[in-house]
């Protein structure tokens, strides 16, 4: 599975909102709970851990503050859109912190301006 950012972004923008679980995109879905899983491993939010034999359940419980920062810099959507366009455009990866640092430095270079 390729980690998804768009996905990323929705679940914690979802979250924050104060949505419950089962109406988070793609619910119960495979690639939706590896996500979550990925989220918790970066220290993004917390979810607890329903899993039965066979069907691996997670369920957020909270954003942490490094989710709650990380989510500040991805919300806008004119620089979500803009830096996605120019990754694509470069063929470019970043990680979940680099993306931040980017956006956070985009959103500072808009402030200065």
């Amino acid at each position: 599975m390729k980690r998804d950012l768009e996905l990323i972004r929705s679940i914690l923008l979802h979250l924050e909102g104060g949505s419950s679980n089962r109406h988070l995109p793609g619910a119960g879905t495979d690639v939706t709970v590896e996500h979550i899983r990925l989220l918790c491993e970066a220290g993004l939010l917390e979810a607890s851990d329903n899993s039965t034999r066979g069907r691996t359940i997670l369920v957020p419980e909270r954003l942490t503050s490094a989710g709650h920062d990380f989510l500040d810099a991805v919300r806008n959507d004119d620089l979500w859109t803009e830096l996605r366009r120019r990754m694509r455009e470069r063929s470019i990866t970043l990680t979940l912190g680099g993306l931040q640092r980017a956006l956070t430095e985009a959103s500072l270079a808009k402030l200065a301006a």
